[in-house]
């Protein structure tokens, strides 16, 4: 599994990234085909001109690279130090230890038969488990939906059919709830985070060697979807946002950069948490 994962830093070290992705943190510039006034006058423009607004700090460059490239160069880097915590059990990941949980993922999901285009959903609350499973699904060019797993019966059920996923990953209160579901919508394989009757864990996932681990998966990180990402459902039924790795890369590079420029002294301290649930 390391030298798997040694070959694959290898390789995204030597990559030349050309053009360089363009994160413009610095300037934007609004336009718009008709007129447009801002209420208190601060900015205004018609279809002949454009307004720029400007950032205090400068451009920056983002690689263009597919979401888990991106991030086991980095665990890479970090080696023994902490990563993950669970807050309940207190298991601890190091990063090199996620990058192997994320390599043997990707190796066990491709010997599975799971190709680049499938769609594997997650019906969880937050765990450690799920940074290694939506970094292996994205590793094989495979898309990971993510349903909320306090949505209703009904809701879960449409966004399953709706996303077409072969692969389901669930909690162990759902477990019921998924199998039932899984029989009427084509789905391949259940896992279940934990120990439940009838359901393979996500544990086998984490055992496996790594050797079907594939370092020639093209990824098209502009145009391929990473991630299927439900809205609210505030106006209607949760409709799925696709996003795709160069979505998430940006992103994450926003975040890491903004917190090199912003001091805790001046603005505090900036948190990115994820949605914290509940089973039902």
């Amino acid at each position: 599994m390391r030298a798997a994962l040694a070959r694959t830093i290898r390789c995204i070290c030597h990559q030349t990234v050309n053009p360089p992705g363009r994160l413009c943190l610095r300037g934007s510039v609004l336009q718009n085909s008709g007129k447009f006034s801002h209420h208190v006058g601060v900015c205004s423009f018609s279809s002949s001109s454009s307004t720029i607004l400007r950032s205090p700090f400068p451009d920056e460059d983002i690689a263009e690279a597919p979401l888990a490239e991106h991030m086991l160069h980095r665990f890479f880097s970090l080696g023994d130090l902490d990563a993950l915590v669970d807050y309940d059990t207190k298991e601890i990941y190091t990063f090199s230890e996620l990058s192997d949980a994320v390599v043997a993922v990707a190796s066990s999901l491709t010997r599975r038969g799971y190709v680049k285009g499938d769609v594997i959903a997650v019906v969880t609350p937050n765990n450690v488990h799920i940074t290694s499973l939506v970094l292996g699904v994205s590793a094989i060019g495979a898309t990971v939906a993510m349903i909320d797993p306090t949505s209703t019966p009904e809701e879960i059920s449409r966004q399953l059919h709706g996303c077409g996923a072969k692969c389901v990953v669930c909690s162990q209160p759902l477990v019921s709830l998924v199998k039932h579901m899984s029989q009427t919508h084509g789905i391949k394989d259940l896992f279940v985070l934990g120990v439940a009757d009838g359901m393979t864990s996500f544990s086998t996932l984490l055992e496996d060697d790594g050797r079907m681990f594939r370092e020639d998966v093209v990824i098209d990180p502009d145009n391929d979807v990473m991630g299927l990402f439900y809205t609210g459902g505030t106006t209607g039924p949760p409709e799925a946002v696709m996003l795709t790795h160069s979505n998430i890369v940006s992103a994450l590079h926003q975040i890491s950069t903004l917190k090199m420029h912003v001091t805790s002294e001046r603005y505090g301290v900036i948190w990115c948490p994820l949605p914290d649930v509940a089973p039902p």
